[in-house]
């Protein structure tokens, strides 16, 4: 898991976590070790001087730096001090302020910089451990990134961002030759900011973000530069990353200009979870936010303010990122549970009440077997497609574990299985779906009733589901057996359809 940008830049200099020191631990120890580090991970880390007083060696002038293919970060820090306290540990104390400059090109060519200032106060950084295996316990009371320049072609941009960590606490290290890598982390609160205001280009929008009470952990290896360039590579050599992050409340907020006013849109959970993990076999990742609020505010449209709750939402996504020649697991899913809407949008639905106002839900979740015939996170592969022209991968299994949907009283549920043959183009599938709809014929009675729903768009619609459907069991209750043949027919309860 990636950490936020803020910890991640910091991060940079805090390279170690182990078990107990077994021989106290030097000032000259420390710094070798993050700059190893910084070389083994394909950075640079130098210094102006070095020297030793007493118990404290400072270094000054110290410049950190790493690049990639058209972008190069530098990041400068005036001093740190490296205090041996006699139980075999090292307190570090790092300059308030560390400037950052990032240096790219933009499709066109033009430089591209972004000039930021990461400063940090009531700081507080002990390390412990021993060479090879160090343990960083830090605390600091607050620390901010503030965007101070970003120009495009040696011209400003309208662009200004801020974020702020309060309360941050945590572990991170790194141990052996592979470059196992660890961060446990606490922070009380985060706030982030950006305003975007570019006239020529029409843009000028507000967005902001808060959350409380995070809490982190992060467990993976970093490669060598020469992998770290082709992550396919580095993924195939065992590089991996995995983690897991909660938070308490969070709010977002976007308001932008539109032709007639200001469109804004507010959200807010009070709480949510984000796990994932990323290595040879693929990703999976999953997230869900439980209570959570949404307002969307259109001037102009011919809609009142949308105002919508939802219990929990959730999601999660699993697929392969290399190529292989056998199928690999892949899976999908989304949940919106117990969703309502305002009373403001019912009354122009619904003024006189005729539909239930139940909580609306919707979960899909499906999984299955598929392949890349390429590494899909190659940075040529676009280019690739494009000369080519070929599918890149195939989707060999595919089935569908739960599906639900109900609102205004009725529900459909479902579940299914498909085979899909790749040798023909496009690929053809074959398998069942078994569908139960229930209060559907209640629902389109009182759609008619209250004006939404045609006579005869009704009837049209009873048909249909006579055509693919046939009474339940029980009342108000429809069932129906859908079948795809290989040939390329359809079925419905063994009556066929195409």
């Amino acid at each position: 898991m990636h950490k936020p940008a803020l910890v991640s830049t910091v991060a940079l200099m805090i390279p170690a976590f182990a078990p107990p020191a077994f021989a106290d631990l030097t000032a000259a120890d420390v710094w070798a070790e993050w700059k190893n580090f910084a070389t083994y991970s394909g950075q640079t880390m130098e210094s102006e001087s070095e020297v030793m007083s007493g118990n404290t060696l400072s270094v000054t002038g110290v410049t950190i730096g790493s690049s990639a293919p058209d972008v190069e970060v530098t990041g400068t820090v005036a001093r740190i001090d490296f205090t041996e306290q006699g139980d075999g540990t090292v307190a570090v104390a790092i300059s308030p302020e560390i400037p950052m400059e990032i240096r790219g090109e933009d499709s066109d060519g033009a430089d591209i910089s972004t000039k930021l200032n990461i400063s940090h106060s009531g700081g507080s950084i002990i390390v412990s451990g021993q060479p090879r295996a160090l343990r960083h316990d830090y605390e600091f009371g607050r620390m901010d990134m503030d965007l101070v320049e970003l120009t495009e072609g040696g011209n400003p941009v309208g662009v200004d961002f801020s974020m702020a960590l309060q309360q941050l606490t945590g572990i991170y290290g790194f141990s052996g030759n592979a470059a196992v890598i660890r961060n446990d982390s606490n922070i009380g609160a985060l706030a982030f900011r950006m305003d975007v205001d570019i006239p020529e280009d029409d843009a000028d929008f507000e967005m902001t973000m808060t959350m409380t009470d995070i809490v982190s952990t992060s467990t993976g290896t970093i490669s060598a530069l020469d992998s770290q360039q082709n992550l396919a590579v580095a993924l195939r050599n065992g590089q991996f990353t995995e983690g897991s992050l909660r938070h308490g409340a969070a709010t977002f907020k976007i308001d932008s200009a539109v032709p007639d006013g200001r469109a804004v849109i507010e959200s807010s959970a009070e709480s949510g979870t984000l796990s994932g993990e990323m290595n040879g076999d693929g990703i999976n990742y999953e997230g869900t936010n439980s209570g959570v609020d949404l307002s969307v505010i259109i001037p102009g449209a011919m809609i009142p303010p949308i105002e919508l709750e939802a219990e929990e939402m959730s999601g999660e996504i699993r697929m392969p990122l290399l190529s292989d020649d056998e199928a690999q697991p892949i899976g999908l899913s989304t949940r919106l549970e117990g969703v309502t809407v305002s009373d403001t949008v019912w009354s122009m639905i619904d003024p006189m009440q005729g539909l239930p106002r139940t909580p609306a839900n919707l979960i899909v979740e499906m999984s299955g077997l598929g392949r890349w015939f390429v590494d899909i996170i190659d940075p040529n592969l676009a280019e690739d497609i494009d000369e080519t022209m070929e599918v890149p991968g195939e989707v060999e299994e595919l089935t569908i574990d739960k599906l639900t949907v109900s609102v205004a009283g009725a529900e459909l549920t479902g579940t299914g299985a498909f085979e899909f043959d790749n040798s023909a183009v496009p690929p053809v599938p074959s398998g069942t779906v078994d569908l139960n709809l229930t209060g559907a014929n209640t629902l389109i009675d009182s759609l008619v009733n209250i004006g939404l729903l045609p006579e005869d768009q009704a009837m049209g619609a009873r048909m249909m589901l006579g055509l693919f459907a046939r009474p339940g069991s029980g009342t108000d209750t429809l069932t129906s057996k859908i079948e795809l043949g290989a040939d390329g027919s359809v079925t419905a309860n063994g009556q066929r359809i195409r």
